[in-house]
C-alpha cells in the first residue's frame, strides 16, 4: 500500500508542473542531464540533473513559514529553469534572485520569466545570475534562501554555508533558509550558526522539507 501511495505521489509532480506551465505559456517540467560543457566552471562536478520544484511545496512552506515577503530578498539557489523564481514573484518580494551555474538553463529561465512578466503582474523583481553558488556574492538585507537539493555532496553544503557565514559576518542580517528534498541535511544540522524552525515530511522525499534560521550574526534588536 505504501509502494502504491509512494508511486502516485511521484507522478504527481510532472502532472502540476505541465498544469503551472500550461497557465503561464513555458516550458520548466521537462527534466534535464547535466552537461559539462554548460557549466561557467567545475561546479558540474557537484550539481544534479535538473527536476523542477513541486509548486505545491512552495506553497506549504510560504503558508507554514508565514513569512512576510516584503521584508526579504528571496534566492533560489540552483534556479533552473527558473520556476520557483515565477512563483516567489507573485509575491511582494523586495527582489527575486534566481543563481545558477549552468548557462543553458540560466538562459531558459530568463526567457521564463520574461515571458510570464510580460502577460501577467509580478509582484516583484527578478534576475538571473549565471554564477556559481560557493562564490555568490548573497544580497543585501533580510534573505530568503531556496535550495531544492541543488548540491550533490554533503561538503559542497557546507561550503556553500562557509559563503553565507562570511557574507552574515561582513553584513549581519536574518537568513531564512528553505532546503526542499533534504538528503544532505546534516550540513545544515551541523551548522553552529543555524538553527531548525520547521520540519514537513512525507512519505516521498521530493515533498519533504525543512528550514532554518541564523542565530549569529543578525542585525542588533532583529528577532
Amino acid at each position: 500500500m505504501l509502494a502504491a501511495i509512494a508511486a502516485y505521489a511521484l507522478q504527481l509532480p510532472a502532472k502540476r508542473g505541465k498544469a503551472f506551465d500550461k497557465r503561464f505559456g513555458i516550458e520548466t517540467t521537462e527534466p534535464v542531464v547535466v552537461d559539462p560543457r554548460d557549466f561557467i566552471d567545475e561546479s558540474h562536478r557537484s550539481a544534479i540533473w535538473y527536476f523542477p520544484s513541486i509548486p505545491e511545496v512552495f506553497d506549504s512552506v510560504m503558508r507554514t513559514l508565514k513569512i512576510r515577503a516584503e521584508e526579504y530578498t528571496f534566492v533560489d539557489v540552483g534556479c533552473g529553469k527558473g520556476r520557483v523564481l515565477i512563483m516567489a514573484a507573485q509575491l511582494p518580494f523586495r527582489r527575486v534572485v534566481g543563481v545558477e551555474s549552468s548557462t543553458a538553463t540560466a538562459s531558459i529561465a530568463r526567457t521564463n520569466v520574461g515571458v510570464v512578466a510580460g502577460r501577467s503582474s509580478l509582484r516583484a523583481p527578478v534576475d538571473v545570475l549565471t554564477c556559481n553558488a560557493l562564490s555568490f556574492d548573497f544580497p543585501p538585507g533580510d534573505l530568503l534562501i531556496y535550495l531544492y537539493n541543488p548540491f550533490s555532496k554533503l561538503d559542497v553544503y557546507v561550503e556553500f554555508l562557509d559563503n553565507l557565514e562570511a557574507s552574515l559576518k561582513a553584513h549581519p542580517r536574518k537568513v531564512v533558509l528553505v532546503y526542499t528534498c533534504p538528503e544532505h541535511v546534516r550540513a545544515f544540522e551541523e551548522c553552529h550558526f543555524l538553527e531548525p524552525i520547521e520540519r514537513y515530511e512525507l512519505l516521498v522525499n521530493e515533498y519533504t522539507w525543512c528550514a532554518f534560521t541564523n542565530t549569529r550574526y543578525r542585525t542588533p534588536g532583529r528577532i
